[in-house]
Formats: structure tokens, sequence, C-alpha cells
């Protein structure tokens, strides 16, 4: 009983913060924009099977998992021993159809480390940034062969700084600030393994087929890597996500 009361009040909290809503969107996004994601899909899921195919049994740790659309699960089962799914949310659809692959382990965790938490529960946004200011790393407690960040880095601290900004009106400074610690410890996490990352790191706002705007979306400094590529997502056509423009991604995709 006590393990449901804290499921449903974790929900609630994430609830709150957008996190659900944001992750249901992706799913109705993609159906919408199916052929137009599916090119940036087909370009993560070829960069990770490049960056593995010389991986033999161990783990492998894919980080920001949710449905699994850019993750090619069945190439990394061959691969891999043990494959570990973590985010803030699983949605059921993707824990119904692998809950009794002996493969794959589930794993709620907020990659922040529990600053989403915090921001729903401070009274003031003092009270959260000494918590920001005294933030620690992620730990997850076992070792990994490779941990794979995947269309996450951006959104660590969007979703957050988007409900910060709603709840405690904050200005730029303070915003890119934000951002900048929540990314670098994302990094800084990183590079304590074999990574992969896949990011978008610039946003294109598009008319009539021109870039009228583009909008930095790294707020540190990315590691050296091994391996390299890029590519444009086609993110919205149908100006849903701008009002008044198509939203076009720059994406950069990393090992090291």
């Amino acid at each position: 009983m006590a393990l449901i009361s804290f499921v449903k009040l974790w929900r609630r909290k994430i609830r709150k913060a957008g996190y659900l809503k944001d992750q249901n969107g992706i799913i109705k996004r993609y159906y919408r924009e199916f052929d137009n994601w599916n090119l940036h899909i087909e370009n993560c899921k070829s960069f990770i099977v490049n960056v593995t195919h010389e991986s033999h049994g161990g783990k492998v740790a894919i980080l920001g998992s949710g449905w699994l659309l850019d993750i090619p699960i069945k190439y990394l089962e061959q691969k891999f021993d043990e494959i570990w799914l973590i985010d803030i949310n699983h949605p059921i659809q993707i824990k119904r159809k692998y809950e009794n692959n002996r493969k794959i382990r589930f794993v709620n965790y907020d990659l922040t480390n529990g600053l989403v938490e915090k921001a729903v529960n401070a009274n003031t946004f003092n009270d959260f940034n000494i918590f920001l200011n005294k933030s620690e790393l992620v730990n997850l407690e076992t070792d990994f062969d490779l941990v794979i960040s995947i269309n996450l880095l951006n959104q660590l601290d969007i979703l957050l700084c988007d409900y910060l900004q709603s709840k405690f009106k904050l200005n730029i400074t303070v915003l890119t600030a934000i951002r900048k610690r929540i990314q670098q410890n994302h990094i800084d996490f990183l590079k304590k393994y074999n990574a992969c990352l896949i990011t978008d790191s610039m946003e294109l706002l598009i008319d009539d087929n021109s870039i009228v705007e583009e909008k930095n979306l790294i707020y540190c400094e990315l590691p050296k890597a091994t391996q390299i590529d890029s590519w444009i997502w086609l993110f919205d056509t149908n100006k849903y996500y701008h009002v008044k423009y198509n939203t076009s991604f720059r994406v950069k995709a990393l090992s090291f």
C-alpha cells in the first residue's frame, strides 16, 4: 500500500510539472509527423548501431528511453546481456510490451537528480536554487559498459525551466544559469562512462521554407567525440509547436 501511494504521489508531481503531458505529446506528434520523423529516428538507430557494433555482452543504460521510438531495441538485445531503460516515467504500453523480457529492466528515475520534485515542492525560488547549487551528479549505483543519452539533454532543462518560469517568473539570466548547470551535470555524468549522446543542438523556426530564427539549445561544451554525426530533424510541419512557424532541429550525435 505504501509503495502504491508513493507511486501515485510521484506521478502527481511529474504531471504537475508537465512531464506526463510532454511524453504523451511526443507520441501524438510522432503519428502526426510520421514521415518526417522517420528519417530522424533511423539516423538515431543507425548511429547507435555503429557505436555498438563491437559490443558483446555486458550492460547498457538508455537514458530518456520513453517510447523507444529512436532505439534499435532488438539489435541491442543481441548485443548486451542487460538493457536498463531509465526515464522519469515509462509509458504503460512500453512496460507491458517488455515486462516479460528478461534482458530489460525498467528504472523510474529523475535524471536531473531530484530537481523536478524540488521545483514542485519549493515555495520560493531561493528554496529551489539552494538545492540546485548543492546538486550532485546522478548516481545509478552500478557500472555500465555503455550509457546512451537519447534526445534528452535539451529536455532535461527545457521542461524544468518552463515549469520554474511559470511558477516564479524568472528572468533570462537566471534561466540560462539553470540550463547550463543541468546540462553540465548530465555531461559530467556521461563522461564517467563509455557514452553515446544524441541531442538537439539548435532550434530552427521556418517560414515558407526559409529559416527565420535559430535558437541555440546547448549551454555547455560538448565532449570531444570519437564518432560524430549530425542531421536535421523535421520536428513539426503543422505549426503546433510554434503557432507562426514550422520547427526543425539540428541534431548532434557523439560517442566518447
